[in-house]
């Protein structure tokens, strides 16, 4: 039965919307595809003009959000059958994701070309420098082709949305329960693991989504940054900052994708400016690391005298900083409006 927030099997707008949340799906395989293999070859890496800082943290940020908005779309895609009505917050929350991985691509490749245009690494130039710039060419043409057909099917006629309307975490359990079979005779003990998950966990976060996103940041930060920390011998105290910078990067991104998104389904229940000083904080976090030789003059000291303890410094002056002034702006902000709604 098709309510009126569904699209009804066989409607014409099915088609373009479906095609541009695939097409994106493709183009961002592809530049993940391009991106690690760039960075992560060093026979590559050594010849890319975007080869170190600000460029490089762009690129590194790119490689794990455009796999988690991969993710996320694959929760979703599997329960939008042909033969079904679609929800239409199924299909609405699939556009914005789609847009989320093309921005995040764009941006990138803008970054990229960035250094290209103010030619980075000049003296390094050859026939890979050429052959990577005509990859990253071919690259920007799907992006920009996926960002037109993404255009279009943001003007396709829909339903409206009205609620009760499924979520992600809502349809991530939907899935796995209907994937569930797969476990045979254990089925049932994996439906209950998932009735306790939707309880213990899936709960808590709806009511505390930016716990839940500090979590798992760090989470995510040290399950991605320990390959690396292992590999190239960190002492702990390196490894602590290199983490904390991710995790900030990662947290920054999971509360501003996650609220656009509506992961939850619903706003966070911490005061806005709160949240906005602590988005505002964890962004200069990375910023700071990454633009650290302009930045020294805060500290009194330069590239050549600097070390860890001062690169700590510094990115905890930025965080304070920047998480104070945000929460006396947004403040302010928040008191001006309310002094204009009280006004006769």
């Amino acid at each position: 039965m098709t309510s009126e927030s569904d699209i009804a099997v066989g409607d014409p707008s099915r088609v373009p919307v479906g095609h541009a949340i695939v097409g994106t799906l493709l183009v961002a395989m592809v530049f993940f595809a391009f991106a690690w293999v760039t960075k992560e070859l060093p026979a590559l890496y050594v010849h890319e003009p975007w080869q170190d800082d600000p460029y490089d943290a762009v690129v590194s940020l790119a490689l794990w959000c455009v796999p988690l908005l991969i993710a996320l779309c694959a929760l979703r895609i599997p329960l939008c059958r042909k033969s079904r009505p679609l929800p239409v917050r199924r299909v609405l929350d699939l556009l914005r994701v789609s847009r989320a991985v093309i921005a995040v691509v764009l941006v990138t490749l803008v970054v990229n070309w960035v250094s290209v245009a103010t030619r980075a690494h000049a003296s390094d130039w050859d026939a890979w420098t050429m052959a990577l710039i005509a990859g990253l060419a071919l690259v920007s043409v799907l992006a920009v082709a996926g960002a037109v057909a993404l255009r279009r099917a943001g003007r396709t006629r829909l339903p409206p949305s009205s609620p009760p309307q499924p979520d992600w975490l809502a349809d991530a359990l939907a899935l796995a329960e209907r994937e569930s079979h797969v476990l045979g005779p254990w089925r049932p003990a994996g439906l209950r693991a998932l009735r306790f998950l939707d309880r213990a966990v899936v709960r808590r976060v709806r009511l505390h989504p930016v716990a839940a996103a500090g979590l798992g940041s760090v989470a995510l930060a040290a399950a991605l940054d320990t390959p690396q920390i292992l590999l190239e011998g960190y002492e702990p105290a390196l490894a602590a900052l290199f983490v904390t910078i991710s995790a900030c990067s990662m947290f920054a991104f999971l509360v501003v994708a996650g609220t656009y998104l509506r992961i939850v389904g619903r706003e966070p229940s911490a005061p806005r400016p709160v949240v906005l000083a602590l988005v505002a904080a964890a962004v200069s976090v990375p910023l700071a690391a990454s633009f650290r030789g302009s930045l020294w003059w805060v500290l009194g000291t330069t590239d050549e005298a600097a070390g860890l303890a001062e690169l700590a410094e510094l990115v905890l002056v930025a965080a304070a900083a920047t998480g104070a002034m945000t929460l006396v702006v947004a403040g302010a902000l928040r008191s001006v409006r309310r002094l204009g709604d009280s006004r006769p």
